[in-house]
């Protein structure tokens, strides 16, 4: 089968080697042997991505089963002549990285048979993703040094790539001994750290009794959401890290190492409705790392955890029912939360209630006036009969005088 190999340079250059086989699809009646494709300022053609591999593959008789890769090739130098377009690339190579390690393909086995059906290149990639990669990892790593001068999106998609290694096996151990050393524990608290700080201080909407008594017009309340609603950077990425990293026993000393509990505690105290799905996996986060040493669980509590979650607990409990009350209305209180619908909809349900309150009391009376009548009836007819029983009596008694 036909061989490529090369890459993409520097300033739009792509540099291909392939091997073609001859007489094949793309190439009919062309000789077997090497090829090289080297083009440099492809990103000043004016055409697009697409049609300057269609180009090359027609000028040099690129096989069809290499014209991907090529494309591939094609595409990165052409992101690559601006910095802007190299982060981008970078991006691509790294979520790449992601859809790899999670799609299930195991090492040499797997790669094999994605190199039937893409090319050489996919067995290339899978057999590099099923060894150790140390200076991959350290580059990764490095990454998260430099966070603030490198743009949020590499450094959140370096996060996620150490999550995927963290979770793969065969990368496991590598990636938690380089993630121990060299200072890293240190910058992972750091990054952490400032994650829940943005967290704590990002703008929150009000909620519970807050938004009942504060009565917004509605386009202040949208206005409000949508300032809420800005993503925090980093924040999604490090708690999936964190979540990998608590179900081993070396993720756990990682933890141990960062100072886990600290850190991650202020996060009970963020109420920001926005934010329950991020604080509800530092929970578990949280949990997991107890279970795991029962250290952690009187540090918890020495450091006020458990007095966290019963306020928190409180709280919640109390914005749910002034919610209910505000939605649903109450004595006095109809229209706290929603304007004259929610009004209409408590006196409804107020009018609905004093109906059934009345009809029950009806009832009661009815009931009341039965058992009555039932009563006098049974008293008449306990009269009655005593009156007959003493005419029987007066009668048997003259009788016997007579006689």
């Amino acid at each position: 089968g036909s061989v490529g190999g090369g890459g993409g340079g520097g300033g739009g250059s792509v540099h291909f080697e392939f091997y073609s086989p001859g007489d094949c699809a793309g190439d009919p009646g062309g000789a077997p042997g090497s090829r090289v494709i080297s083009v440099s300022q492809l990103h000043l053609n004016g055409i697009n991505d697409h049609a300057t591999t269609a180009q090359l593959a027609e000028a040099y008789r690129v096989p069809e089963d290499l014209r991907f890769s090529l494309f591939a090739r094609v595409r990165l130098a052409k992101l690559g002549a601006t910095q802007e377009g190299a982060t981008v690339a970078a991006q691509i190579r790294l979520l790449s990285f992601c859809i790899l390690l999670q799609s299930g393909a195991d090492g040499p086995a797997g790669a094999g048979a994605a190199g039937a059906n893409g090319g050489a290149d996919d067995m290339l990639g899978l057999v590099f993703l099923a060894e150790p990669q140390p200076e991959f990892v350290a580059e990764l790593l490095r990454v998260l040094r430099a966070e603030g001068e490198m743009p949020t999106a590499v450094v959140e998609l370096s996060l996620r790539v150490l999550a995927a290694l963290a979770a793969d096996r065969s990368h496991q151990s590598g990636v938690i001994t380089a993630m121990r050393g060299g200072g890293h524990p240190a910058v992972l608290s750091s990054l952490v750290m400032a994650a829940v700080s943005r967290l704590t201080s990002a703008p929150s909407p009000p909620i519970g009794a807050q938004l009942a008594a504060a009565g917004l017009p509605k386009l202040e309340l949208d206005a409000i959401n949508a300032e809420a609603d800005a993503p925090v950077p980093l924040a999604e990425a490090l708690i999936a890290l964190l979540s990998t990293l608590v179900t081993s026993h070396g993720g756990c000393q990682t933890l141990r190492d960062v100072s886990l509990l600290p850190v991650l505690l202020p996060l009970l105290r963020n109420r920001n409705p926005r934010h329950v799905h991020i604080i509800s996996n530092a929970v578990h986060v949280l949990e997991a790392f107890m279970d795991y040493t029962s250290s952690a669980s009187a540090a918890f509590r020495e450091l006020g955890g458990l007095n966290l979650v019963v306020d928190r607990l409180k709280q919640e409990a109390e914005d749910a029912l002034a919610e209910h009350a505000a939605t649903h209305g109450s004595s006095g209180a109809g229209s706290a939360g929603g304007g004259g619908g929610g009004g209409g909809a408590a006196e409804e349900a107020v009018g609905m209630a004093e109906a059934e309150e009345g009809a029950e009391e009806a009832a009661e009376e009815e009931n009341l006036a039965s058992t009555d009548e039932d009563g006098v009836a049974a008293m008449t007819e306990e009269e009655d009969g005593a009156g007959g029983e003493s005419a029987s009596a007066a009668a048997a008694a003259a009788a016997a005088a007579s006689a």
